[in-house]
């Protein structure tokens, strides 16, 4: 009798723990700087959010994931996705920047496209490509410390579809520390 209700409350508290452990967030990726572990959180059906050694940051969406990861002067470069939006827009993407105890993520950029990511020395190209008339190319750069945007609208020339570059504009950096 004894072995029979040690059982059942041991098979109880299985059952407790494995749903108080479901309701917690998991962690999804990891990524080493030179300034600590960052990692991403999430759980399902609730907003997941970045880590930066253990702390949780102000940054979070419905899906977040650490992409790319660069060592630029004394700067840890990250570019994160970030998505929860439907099947109409797979992500949009940030980058976090990472120097001694201060952490800073730039406005959001993209156009709901696959990114071509590439460093040429100290300097990070996005680009995405057009995917329709309502979402044009666009091109994010990291470079010194700043982020900037330059989107390509679309328009009729001649009765034909052409890009006209706007100019590039500097993307607001929302610092925090950590």
């Amino acid at each position: 009798m004894k072995i029979r209700m040690v059982i059942i409350s041991l098979g109880l508290l299985m059952v407790s723990v494995s749903a108080y452990c479901s309701e917690m967030p998991k962690l999804e990726d990891l990524a080493n700087t030179r300034y600590g572990l960052i990692s991403v959180a999430e759980g399902e059906y609730v907003e997941g959010y970045i880590y930066i050694n253990k702390k949780k940051s102000p940054f979070g969406d419905m899906y977040i994931g650490l992409e790319d990861k660069w060592e630029i002067g004394t700067k840890d470069v990250l570019l994160i996705s970030s998505g929860g939006r439907g099947t109409s827009c797979g992500a949009i993407y940030h980058f976090l920047i990472i120097e001694n105890k201060q952490a800073a993520f730039s406005a959001s950029f993209g156009n709901c496209s696959v990114p071509e990511v590439t460093k040429i020395g100290e300097t990070i190209l996005v680009k995405f490509p057009r995917m329709n008339r309502y979402n044009p190319a666009e091109t994010a750069q990291y470079e010194n410390g700043k982020v900037t945007g330059m989107v390509n609208h679309s328009g009729m020339v001649n009765g034909k579809w052409v890009d006209r570059p706007k100019k590039l504009e500097e993307l607001k950096l929302k610092k925090v520390a950590f």
